[in-house]
């Protein structure tokens, strides 16, 4: 059974299968040696028959995986790369292979969920939003800070400022923590509206909107109605990149 894997900047995501039956399991990298978090994940693991994995974490976990699924698999990890096309979508970024691959692959997961226009927003680390046409091409997407790196920056630059991770303080908070939880979530879900509209009006037509990234459920109820939740929509893409080049 194939294994494919999601890598962030923050978390590891992964699943089994097929997606209409499979079980996402995700894990924190914060804290841990690459070596080590594989080995607690994965130590009672049967050796998959592919490993494919779209990473954006820094060289030393990819290279750690695969000198770890070699050893202990004996298998070689199959990294998914940005590309001018696949599966249907076509990447018109000026330099396609410079387009981050969990944008990648989130976008060919859209295409496999949806046939018409879509928008798809990535709440993670940073906050990717990016305009799909009904057509299958990637037409140009905005990237913003995401809630930590917000916040962080605050706290960096700011005496006296600290931070909560409350998902329930509102514009009328009452104490600065939470009015630091306010205002990144607000001023993220709004800034997310306005790219919305303005991707909408470029794509000349209503997409469909969909959500994945780790805060995609603190911003949910935020944004407007219709917006759809899959959490799994880059894994979704590694499969299909997967199916792909069999």
């Amino acid at each position: 059974m194939n294994l494919y894997l999601d890598i962030g900047n923050s978390r590891l995501k992964w699943a089994q299968g097929e997606p209409s039956g499979w079980t996402v399991q995700s894990a924190s990298l914060a804290g841990y040696d690459p070596g080590d978090l594989f080995e607690i994940i994965w130590s009672t693991q049967v050796a998959p028959s592919r490993l494919l994995v779209s990473s954006v974490a820094r060289t030393e976990w990819s290279e750690t995986l695969r000198r770890w699924a070699r050893h202990r698999w004996s298998c070689e990890v199959e990294f998914v790369q940005s590309s001018a096309a696949a599966v249907g979508v076509r990447n018109r970024y000026r330099d396609p292979s410079l387009l981050g691959v969990d944008r990648w692959a989130a976008l060919i997961g859209a295409r496999r969920l949806v046939s018409g226009s879509a928008i798809v927003i990535d709440a993670g680390t940073a906050v990717t939003i990016d305009a799909l046409n009904a057509d299958g091409e990637f037409i140009g997407g905005v990237i913003l800070a995401g809630l930590e790196l917000q916040r962080e920056s605050l706290l960096r630059g700011t005496a006296g400022i600290s931070a909560t991770d409350d998902r329930q303080a509102d514009c009328l908070a009452r104490d600065t923590a939470s009015a630091v939880a306010a205002g990144t979530r607000y001023g993220i879900a709004g800034g997310i509206e306005r790219v919305i509209s303005e991707q909408t009006r470029a794509l000349g037509t209503t997409p469909s909107i969909l959500l994945t990234g780790g805060d995609a459920e603190g911003l949910m109820p935020l944004l407007p109605a219709g917006v759809r939740h899959v959490p799994d929509l880059v894994l979704r893409g590694v499969h299909a990149l997967g199916e792909a080049s069999c």
